[in-house]
């Protein structure tokens, strides 16, 4: 699933020559997993916002659920919050699943799901034309600036959000020393990959 584009690049793709974007978790619903025999979070997209995927489109990418919201009873609160005690066992547990996600699918279908990466464009198009609503982010591969302290020239999935056709990163977020470690080691295969491609 991670192509090539020009024999150089993979999944990140490029739309109209400028822009790169790492989408294909963002264009499910989220959250269907059982914590201590109850179902969580089975809830359409809408219903729950700004998840961050953090670095490479591979199991080395961070799924970040510490900004994120759900609305339940026609209220929004923190995802965190709405897990409360299961918070610490769902974490990991999640992280796993949406990582070996692709595995999961090539596995059960002998192939991987192309209208997935399809529908990943799709959205990916439209955030871009369209922008993010007040409030939401975005998780999408751009070229590093040095945010969050990953090096530059890179392409890295941050959290974006996006007027007017312009992406930006978001700059505010904290981010515990777990999920920092977590960030450097995807950030490392990045650019690994970049230097095998003779990139850097």
């Amino acid at each position: 699933y991670q192509r090539r584009v020009h024999g150089k690049q993979w999944y990140q793709r490029r739309v109209h020559g400028k822009q790169w974007y790492q989408r294909r978790v963002h264009g499910k619903q989220w959250y269907q997993r059982r914590v201590h025999g109850k179902q969580w979070y089975q809830r359409r997209v809408h219903g729950i916002r700004n998840v961050i995927i953090w670095g490479n489109h591979s199991k080395s990418q961070v799924p970040d659920i510490s900004q994120a919201t759900v609305v339940r009873d026609d209220k929004e609160e923190s995802v965190v919050d709405a897990l409360g005690s299961d918070y610490a066992e769902f974490l990991p547990a999640f992280r796993t699943r949406v990582q070996q996600r692709g595995k999961e699918v090539i596995d059960a279908r002998g192939f991987s799901s192309a209208m997935s990466a399809a529908n990943a464009a799709v959205n990916c198009v439209r955030d871009w034309h369209f922008g993010t609503r007040p409030g939401q982010t975005v998780a999408m591969a751009v070229y590093s600036d040095g945010s969050y302290g990953i090096a530059k020239g890179i392409f890295y999935s941050f959290p974006v959000t996006i007027k007017d056709g312009q992406w930006s990163i978001v700059q505010d977020y904290k981010i515990n020393d777990e999920t920092t470690a977590l960030m450097k080691a995807s950030e490392e295969e990045l650019i690994t990959e970049a230097k095998t491609v003779g990139l850097v």
